[in-house]
């Protein structure tokens, strides 16, 4: 139109921001369940709560892992809990293990921390004393969260699965008992398709 072309590009782009949203808005929502959702797009339950006590108890320093078969909705949870945390002043550190080499371990898990966030994470470490060294405090200005999709692929790794929890459990309890947290990891939240009683094997015990 006549008065359209009397608009600059700036407002030009902003009619059609307001256009494209009006349209979503107006959009017939769907069922879906091929991977995390939008909720502005795809039928959803809200679960503000849930991941509202989630968020909260990572940063009071717990450790949880959240089960679930798979489609069952997990990997969706995980997008509101990344955003409550960073509200919240904390550094969430989200990885997947999937497909994670049992001989380099910690190279492979250096190196996809690294990816997701290379201002923090650019020391490489390649044992588990190497990762602990890592996240000692003084090289951190925020508490970091850790959560790691596909957790269960920890079981398989049969020569490494006894010194890897044991490392995570070293965080835990050395954190607990300094009141100066030596290391900046507070919560790991583990995302898988186990069950906990999968950890209570004879080798673990």
């Amino acid at each position: 139109s006549t008065s359209n072309l009397k608009l600059t590009p700036k407002q030009k782009k902003r009619n059609r921001q307001r256009a494209n949203a009006k349209l979503k808005h107006n959009q017939v929502k769907s069922f879906y369940v091929g991977g995390p959702i939008d909720v502005a797009t795809h039928y959803s339950i809200s679960r503000v709560d849930v991941c509202n006590d989630i968020a909260r108890k990572l940063e009071d320093g717990s450790y949880i892992l959240l089960h679930a078969h798979r489609q069952a909705g997990k990997s969706s949870l995980i997008a509101p809990i990344v955003s409550l945390l960073q509200d919240n002043g904390f550094l969430p550190i989200s990885v997947s293990l999937q497909g994670i080499d049992e001989t380099s371990f910690w190279e492979s898990l250096y190196s996809r921390m690294h990816a997701v966030c290379s201002t923090k994470v650019n020391t490489p470490f390649s044992t588990s004393d190497g990762f602990l060294k890592t996240f000692e405090t003084p090289n951190f200005n925020r508490r970091v969260i850790l959560l790691m999709d596909e957790f269960d692929m920890i079981l398989s790794l049969s020569s490494k699965r006894n010194e890897i929890l044991s490392t995570f459990r070293t965080l835990k309890t050395v954190n607990a008992s300094d009141a100066s947290k030596p290391y900046a990891i507070c919560g790991i939240l583990g995302i898988g398709v186990f069950h906990i009683t999968e950890l209570a094997l004879p080798e673990n015990t």
